[in-house]
């Protein structure tokens, strides 16, 4: 899906990285229900 889950990703900046994968999926959770909401 994304980078997110990449073991490069926990070499650097950690906590940053965790809260923008956070995001990053929360984002796209509101975009799919907006999808579904469009569609039907």
């Amino acid at each position: 899906m994304h980078s997110c889950s990449n073991l490069s990703c926990y070499q650097h900046n950690t906590a940053l990285i965790y809260e923008l994968c956070a995001l990053s999926e929360m984002v796209g959770i509101l975009v799919r229900m907006a999808d579904e909401k469009t569609i039907c």
